[in-house]
């Protein structure tokens, strides 16, 4: 990972929990500065960072600016890992930028492109973890209530029990790109697929990709389109990115899933490289579905799971 130096570029400052400024800077790699990094420095700055970063503005308040490429849907439906990153953020902010162990999101209401408020109270600021609770609010309507115990994580930690291992898939380069198989099956993706350099490894279905069956999963290797590295919030983000895989399962006919509640809990840091996603329909009702989430890193360490419950929709 890039070591980076937090350098004051025409910004305002957040205000921390013990009434503190804190800068809520730009960042540039240490390659473009002289001198070595930072001790305990974060990542350089990416283009998922601007574009889901907050700004303090006193007592708790943080305001955010929805960008439209974070999109489901032109110009409306923004992703709900996405608005998951936007509040950990702001919330991280107010547990004195600590990480983000275990966040949980419900949805009220979708949001669209444009200015958005995050409403934060530190309910609990321990020794080891703090816990944070946030409203997420748009067009003076709240969309999202969340709930966070925020921590300190590390790349890869010793691991003393897992019962997971990762899906054994071939290479990314012997994937199919989710980009491409929209033009493929001439299918107008939607804006969110642009951000993401995604490889699907051959059965694995992610719409318009079918599922071949009989795992259900969806799933594959995912980076930014552009390159740069991930970190903790990309994380979040990552967890509810991918169709579901409630789409995968035959004889249902679901047409749309709007997710009612999402908690991902992360272990690790990830290293640089792809991201392992891989999603799988657990329980599905008449009414809704369940989908359990793992997330390794290009090092095989389980950096984090997720959970969510959903509405199942159909033709019917």
């Amino acid at each position: 990972m890039i070591g980076v130096a937090p350098l004051a570029v025409a910004t305002r400052t957040a205000g921390r929990r013990d009434g503190r400024p804190t800068l809520r800077a730009y960042r540039l790699p240490w390659s473009s500065l002289t001198g070595p990094p930072m001790e305990g420095a974060r990542t350089v700055e990416t283009r998922f960072a601007r574009d889901s970063a907050v700004i303090g503005a006193g007592d708790g308040r943080y305001d955010a600016s929805l960008d439209d490429g974070w999109m489901r849907e032109p110009g409306r439906l923004a992703n709900g890992g996405y608005l998951l990153a936007v509040a950990a953020r702001a919330m991280a902010a107010a547990a004195d930028d600590r990480d983000p162990v275990s966040v949980t999101m419900h949805f009220l209401a979708p949001a669209e492109p444009g200015p958005a408020r995050i409403d934060t109270e530190v309910l609990r600021h321990g020794r080891r973890h703090s816990t944070v609770a946030a409203r997420f609010q748009q067009g003076g309507r709240e969309i999202a209530r969340v709930l966070g115990a925020f921590g300190a994580l590390s790349h890869n930690p010793p691991v003393q029990f897992r019962d997971r291992t990762p899906p054994d898939w071939p290479n990314p380069d012997a994937c199919v790109t989710w980009r491409g198989a929209f033009d493929d099956a001439g299918v107008t993706p939607p804006p969110i697929a642009d951000r993401y350099d995604m490889r699907v490894p051959p059965g694995i279905g992610m719409w318009p990709l079918p599922a071949e069956g009989p795992d259900w999963s969806s799933g594959g290797y995912f980076r930014w389109a552009d390159g740069d590295p991930a970190d903790i919030f990309d994380v979040l983000a990552a967890a509810d990115r991918i169709p579901s895989s409630v789409f995968n399962v035959p004889d249902i006919g679901a047409v749309w899933a709007p997710t009612i509640e999402l908690t991902v809990e992360i272990f690790a840091r990830p290293v640089a490289g792809h991201l392992v996603v891989r999603c799988s329909p657990r329980t599905v009702t008449d009414r809704y579905f369940e989908e359990d989430g793992e997330l390794w890193d290009s090092a095989g360490a389980l950096v984090a799971v997720s959970r969510q419950i959903a509405l199942l929709g159909t033709k019917s």
